[in-house]
């Protein structure tokens, strides 16, 4: 049975804490298929509900595209590393895509984002089982940077209505996992500035 996660207080108070939503989606980006690739998916140009719902709901924002705007030159595939299927013997190429994310929203900013699969070359199914990488996905890995609570806007991105966010939050996510940056003491945040990872890693 798949998880929901009520996200909408958090989202509310992203002001004070920032909130990170990531994880593979099994979806692509609206912001991926677009008209200047459609050849590159079949002739289609889809407005993918999920990560538009994301932004367009909730104000959150895909970290990889804030520092990957170019869908065309920083695809970003994250899905898949074994590249073919093996109902075809290994012979039709598994289609590709970016499926992993990692949204954020609040005072913070990401200062760079990058898929990772290890140090070593990969190899297609069937030699698959000796890679050093565990997963059939690409990790997104993306590197935030705290923004001084002086200079964080008053309304980051744009007002939330929770809800909207807590009527949809079960279409949204079939399973999520919600991470919380830590809270901080707001009286000290000003002098803070901590740098946070956060890893969407793939199914292992």
């Amino acid at each position: 049975m798949g998880q929901t996660v009520n996200c909408s207080h958090q989202i509310a108070r992203s002001e004070v804490v920032p909130v990170i939503v990531a994880g593979d989606f099994n979806v692509p980006s609206d912001e991926d298929w677009i008209e200047e690739n459609r050849d590159a998916h079949g002739g289609w140009v889809i407005k993918w509900p999920t990560t538009q719902l994301l932004r367009n709901t909730s104000g959150m924002r895909d970290s990889y595209r804030q520092i990957n705007s170019d869908p065309i030159s920083d695809p970003g595939i994250t899905w898949s590393v074994f590249k073919y299927l093996v109902e075809w013997d290994y012979t039709v190429p598994d289609p590709e895509d970016r499926i992993d994310f990692i949204f954020y929203r609040g005072s913070i900013k990401p200062t760079s984002s990058f898929t990772y699969s290890g140090s070593e070359q990969l190899r297609p199914m069937p030699e698959h089982t000796t890679n050093s990488w565990p997963s059939d996905h690409y990790s997104v890995v993306t590197d935030f940077e705290d923004i001084p609570f002086y200079e964080a806007p008053s309304q980051p991105m744009k007002r939330v209505d929770p809800h909207f966010i807590s009527k949809h939050c079960d279409i949204i996510f079939e399973k999520c996992t919600s991470s919380i940056i830590r809270a901080y003491d707001e009286g000290n945040k000003v002098d803070r500035r901590k740098r946070h990872r956060s890893h969407a890693k793939g199914r292992a």
